[in-house]
């Protein structure tokens, strides 16, 4: 538990947000290397604690998670040339 609480965020989130691609290293690191740690469009924020967490700063709506996502997505393959995809489930 205590390590869970080091390394990951405490703001409510969806949890790990994208896959690990295929290539073996971690999502996370393809957004920190494309930039977008820390990253926020309305109230919702690409976590500094950890990047693959996409947090709640306290007033998100599902549009800015959704906006942020895409955002993510499109930095890391302009960045790395991979394409990252949710693991999380987006309903609409």
């Amino acid at each position: 538990w205590n390590l869970r609480v080091s390394k990951h965020p405490q703001e409510p989130s969806a949890g790990s947000f994208f896959k690990n691609p295929e290539r073996g290293i971690a999502a996370w690191k393809f957004i920190e290397e494309s930039g977008m740690k820390g990253k926020e469009i309305g109230g919702a924020k690409v976590s500094k604690k950890h990047a693959n967490f996409l947090i709640n700063t306290g007033d998100a709506v599902a549009s800015d998670i959704i906006k942020l996502s895409s955002l993510v997505k499109q930095k890391v393959k302009e960045k790395t040339e991979v394409q990252l995809v949710e693991e999380v489930r987006i309903i609409k």
